[in-house]
């Protein structure tokens, strides 16, 4: 499953459900927490994403998130 971030995000309505700190994105190779979601309406032109290899912080753009093709990682259930 993909972000709904758009190329157009500043022309797009706001996506549905963005996530939220805390949460845990990938690209398939890499892992990334959410430090900094990007605030309603796009105010702020970045989300802070931490790279938990590196553990570096940084700010990422709408366009930038959209062209990394990000999942949001969900907990899969006991056992599997």
């Amino acid at each position: 499953m993909s972000l709904p971030f758009s190329k157009t995000t500043h022309l797009s309505p706001q996506p549905a459900w963005s996530p939220t700190g805390g949460s845990y994105l990938t690209d398939g190779q890499r892992l990334f927490r959410v430090v900094t979601q990007l605030p309603p309406r796009h105010d702020s032109p970045f989300a802070l994403l931490e790279d938990c290899h590196t553990l570096e912080v940084r700010p990422f753009s709408p366009d930038e998130l959209y062209g990394m093709g990000l999942r949001l990682v969900r907990a899969g259930a006991a056992g599997q």
